[in-house]
Parts: structure tokens; sequence; C-alpha cells
């Protein structure tokens, strides 16, 4: 399981890479070694967590990391276009319905139009798909019960500080990302007013 990096731009500084996301004049950059760093520590935790006796469960076995990611997304924030499963997987549209006829043929999601507008099939979650992803979480509760059973009561209290801050920071960078988005919209939509002579 690697982590992703979002970036507006990406620039090549002489033998150092870094990651530059740049808007509104604001530039936040994270180097090469910052980057792997980061991204071993955190495939190391993911090992430690969900690669033990726990993780098992046959039910689990035949759904892909890229089914998962499409569930949590219906899950999350409902019925979804196939334009907005494909960004969202980082695929190509054939490549997103390849993958959705796959979880079709498995009933794990449904299509459906979109009420507000036929012309458009909407990607739905099934009954199927809810247990699936119910049983998910029953798995995740194994395997963080195997490790909380290891640790002292003072010791549990501090891991879950430690991920309720990760938690913290990564809601952040999302409202960050929000309100430069929105900035950029808003800018946008000037200009084009502008242009228009409004």
């Amino acid at each position: 399981m690697n982590s992703s990096v979002l970036a507006e731009s990406v620039e090549i500084v002489h033998w150092t890479k870094y990651f530059k996301l740049e808007q509104r004049g604001i530039k936040l950059m994270v180097n090469l070694k910052q980057l792997r760093s980061l991204n071993d520590v955190f495939s190391n935790v993911m090992k430690q967590i969900f690669l033990t006796p726990a993780s098992s469960d046959e039910n689990q076995n035949d759904v892909t990391w890229a089914q998962r990611k499409i569930l949590l997304l219906i899950e999350s924030c409902g019925p979804q276009k196939m334009s907005d499963i494909a960004k969202q997987i980082s695929v190509t549209m054939s490549g997103a319905t390849a993958v959705v006829d796959k979880m079709v043929k498995t009933r794990l999601v449904t299509r459906e139009f979109d009420p507000t507008d036929r012309r458009v099939v909407l990607i739905a979650m099934s009954e199927v798909g809810r247990a699936t992803m119910l049983e998910s979480v029953r798995v995740q509760e194994r395997c963080f019960e195997a490790v909380l059973d290891r640790l002292a009561p003072e010791k549990r209290t501090e891991l879950l500080k430690h991920f309720e801050r990760i938690h913290q920071l990564l809601e952040e960078i999302q409202t960050c990302e929000g309100d430069i988005g929105a900035t950029g919209m808003d800018h946008q939509a000037g200009a084009a007013m502008s242009n228009r002579g409004v």
C-alpha cells in the first residue's frame, strides 16, 4: 500500500526533486527525503497492523484495492458518476469502466439513473457492497484489537492520540486545499464575468 502526493505541479531543481503545490502565491514544498521517509513509516505501520493473522478473511480476498476505493468513495459520498470514479482511483474512463463492470457482475455495486437527470448513470452501493464494507470494518477492528491487546493502557492512549493528531493534520490539508480551490474558482468566475462585461 503506497501513499500518494497530490500536487499542482512537479518541478525538478538540479538533482533534487520537489513536490510543489502553488496557488495564490502559496508554495508548499516537500523534498524527496521527507517523502520517502513518510512512505517508509506509513508502509511499516500498515504492515505491522494488517499483515497479521487477524487480517485474514476469505470473504475479502476477491475484492481488489481499486474496488475497495470505489466502495469507500460511494459509502462516503453517495452514488457517483463514472468520471468521478475514474478521477478518484486515478485511471482512464475505460479502466474505471472495466473495474465497475466486474463489480456489477459480483453485485458489489449497481447502475442507476440520476433522479435529477436520467441521461446520467450513477454507480451506487448494493446490499452486497454494504455487507462487504461492514465485514472490512470488522477485519480492521480485529487487527487493531490484536495491536491494543499487546499494549499497556497508557500506551494505548498514546497510540490513539498520535493517530488523532495525524487525522487532524490531514484535515488541515483538505481544508487548505478547499480554500485554495474555492478562491481559484472565485477568480475564474470573476474573470469570466469581466470578459462578458458584467
